[in-house]
């Protein structure tokens, strides 16, 4: 669909369609497939679902936009194919990033749980965690940075060769975050 520099927009509405359509699906799946998609708007409990959501809801808008923000700075301040040499190692890296987040989001709950229940296990839990997200960060950020040339070029080809010293420095991003968000989920909590 983009031809040319000047058709950035076309990106942003693709990734609107996608999300409609894939949203559609799992709701037309569910209701079929599996229970019957209902909606009940009581007023009382939209409210309650909203006020136990709003922490959670409001890190995770924030987090996007901390994402995106410095694809749209370069897209306005350069623009052209410097946007594309930033986007395309972006996108690698925030599909890496969402394997960060569904750690995180996962170990929410037993988090929370500790916390109240059990302060000594949550400080026993939180370390190990720690551990094992920098070691395991440090493993995966490093093989990619020197395996950076090969993966852009084979994801997104040889025109893509100029954005490699991007991924190189960018994906470190990937550790800052998985150990960033063992400060920013407990803070939920």
């Amino acid at each position: 669909f983009v031809h040319d520099p000047k058709d950035l927009m076309i990106v942003g509405l693709v990734a609107i369609a996608s999300e409609a359509i894939g949203s559609a699906y799992y709701i037309l799946a569910q209701h079929f497939w599996a229970l019957p998609f209902r909606v009940e708007m009581k007023i009382a409990a939209v409210l309650n679902l909203f006020r136990e959501g709003a922490s959670l809801s409001l890190t995770n808008i924030v987090w996007t936009f901390t994402q995106f923000a410095p694809l749209f700075l370069v897209a306005s301040l350069i623009g052209g194919s410097e946007t594309a040499w930033f986007g395309a190692p972006q996108r690698i890296l925030l599909a890496a990033l969402a394997f960060g987040f569904l750690y995180h989001f996962n170990l929410y709950p037993i988090s929370a749980r500790r916390l109240v229940e059990n302060r000594a296990g949550w400080n026993q839990l939180m370390r190990t965690s720690l551990r094992v997200s920098a070691w395991g960060g440090i493993g995966i950020t490093l093989a990619m940075t020197l395996l950076s040339e090969p993966l852009m070029i084979l994801i997104f080809g040889r025109k893509f060769t100029p954005s490699v010293p991007v991924f190189a420095i960018l994906i470190w991003v990937l550790l800052i975050r998985l150990l960033a968000d063992h400060a920013r989920w407990p803070l939920v909590a």
